[in-house]
């Protein structure tokens, strides 16, 4: 199935490679713009290519692993979107410390807008601000997007997100438990009468 995908990436690739015409857009929302170290963060992918529409392309989502683990990608279930058009390049099983993710997808009937492509998942491992990013696909066999009926290359407009997130608190019951610690241990370094 990941073959025909490629195969049809590559075909997809290789007939966008004529010259840029108008833009689409493709954009990523955070369901949350804060959340806190453990929290799964959930990223949506959109596309927009009206009047045009496009047959489908391949993008780098770009995210800093010291915050973030990527978790999982899920696509369009409405129909917009062929299956096995689909597809998670890169990484197929998320090694630590990878911070792109290319993601691909289309329809050879094509595809217009506005489209929510599908659902990222990340895991908050770290405090810290985030930008996740989205730019054109530096992988070759998948190319950038192509528009119907032509197969012109388009140059979509990108606009990523931010997410912040902040440390777990330490629950208010606990700060008199820390202040009594705190107090216990500079009792014993002070020096003995």
């Amino acid at each position: 199935m990941k073959r025909l995908a490629l195969l049809a990436f590559a075909a997809v690739g290789a007939l966008s490679a004529q010259s840029a015409v108008a833009a689409g857009l493709v954009w990523l929302t955070a369901s949350q713009s804060e959340v806190q170290v453990g929290d799964v963060v959930e990223i949506q992918y959109w596309w927009d290519f009206r009047p045009t529409g496009v047959f489908g392309g391949g993008v780098d989502i770009f995210f800093d692993p010291t915050v973030l683990e990527f978790a999982t990608v899920e696509f369009d279930t409405s129909g917009a979107l062929e299956p096995g058009f689909s597809t998670v390049l890169y990484p197929t099983e998320p090694p630590a410390g990878d911070s792109a993710v290319t993601v691909a997808a289309g329809n050879f009937a094509g595809v217009w807008g506005p489209l929510q492509v599908a659902t990222l998942s990340f895991l908050a491992t770290s405090a810290g601000l985030v930008d996740i990013t989205v730019a054109t696909t530096a992988v070759d066999v998948v190319g950038g997007f192509c528009d119907l009926p032509n197969c012109d290359r388009i140059e979509p407009d990108y606009s990523g997100t931010t997410v912040h997130v902040r440390p777990v608190p330490i629950p208010p019951m606990l700060w008199p438990f820390a202040l009594a610690l705190a107090a216990l241990a500079r009792c014993r370094s002070l020096p003995a009468p």
